[in-house]
């Protein structure tokens, strides 16, 4: 009996072209927890996405959504796929109403919710989100930022437990993207899990709970930020770099100018470990 939010055990899966995607992964992630994933492509941590919510099968191994193994018959799915939504890296590959609203009420809709609940419910996101302005727009005139966000309020309105963003931050200007993630941070505060895929490994030390590197669908490593990034031979594996803020403190904590005791994880954090003269 798993008692995270989420689990896979012994994992794998190939394509058709036979190409092993994963290959015994088996991780977790606890609740109310944020947990970043990063790799290479290729690596396979899109494809753990769609296992996660039930869009592919594994050819072997399990996957646990609140201590239970998934089941993949018709209902089982419904009710899966409400409490654990995903957020695709091309927001493209996921609307495609003729309008906002509409493409942000669709899930609801397909699964008999009252069209009453549901305005209800898409205008609470669309105000959360800030997007109510966008309700009557084509979705194909909106920018990439706009549309990653009418993504998420697609996957928001069905009230999920676990949200996973792949690349969430891809495509964007740095003031989209520092949008994106702090709308992230405030769902996380209100109770969600969270779970994204990223090439940043800066934005991935300073946000996550938990960090999973993948490579060749192996787990390379897993842990807090702290453990998995200073592990450089595991980065280097990866294809990674030392996330500046760890290596900045390593290097002045060697020099004798930075307390060595306690990593920082953000900048105030950084501030407060230097020694001063």
């Amino acid at each position: 009996m798993h008692s995270d939010l989420i689990a896979a055990e012994n994992l794998a899966y190939n394509y058709q072209d036979g190409t092993r995607a994963l290959d015994g992964v088996t991780l977790s992630l606890p609740h109310n927890a944020k947990a970043a994933i990063l790799g290479p492509n290729g690596a396979g941590k899109s494809t753990l996405f769609l296992h996660f919510n039930g869009l592919l099968r594994p050819h072997s191994g399990l996957v646990y959504y609140k201590g239970k193994a998934l089941q993949y018959h018709t209902k089982a799915l419904q009710v899966l796929r409400r409490e654990v939504g995903i957020v695709f890296q091309n927001p493209d590959n996921q609307l495609f109403s003729s309008s906002v609203f509409q493409d942000i009420s669709f899930g609801l809709m397909n699964q008999g919710c009252n069209p009453a609940e549901a305005r209800r419910r898409v205008e609470e996101v669309g105000s959360k989100l800030g997007i109510e302005p966008l309700f009557s727009k084509p979705t194909h005139f909106l920018s990439v930022g706009q549309k990653k966000m009418v993504a998420l309020a697609g996957v928001l309105v069905m009230e999920p437990e676990l949200i996973i963003c792949d690349e969430p931050t891809a495509g964007l200007d740095p003031g989209n993207a520092e949008r994106f993630m702090r709308v992230l941070d405030e769902l996380h505060r209100q109770g969600k899990a969270m779970v994204i895929s990223t090439h940043d490994v800066n934005l991935a030390y300073q946000w996550a709970d938990v960090v999973w590197l993948l490579n060749k669908g192996k787990v390379l490593a897993q842990g807090s930020p702290v453990e998995v990034f200073s592990q450089r031979e595991v980065l280097k594996a990866a294809r990674l770099e030392t996330p500046w803020l760890l290596e900045t403190w390593q290097e002045m904590a060697a020099l004798g100018l930075a307390s060595p005791n306690l990593p920082p994880r953000s900048k105030s954090q950084f501030r407060q470990t230097l020694i001063k003269p």
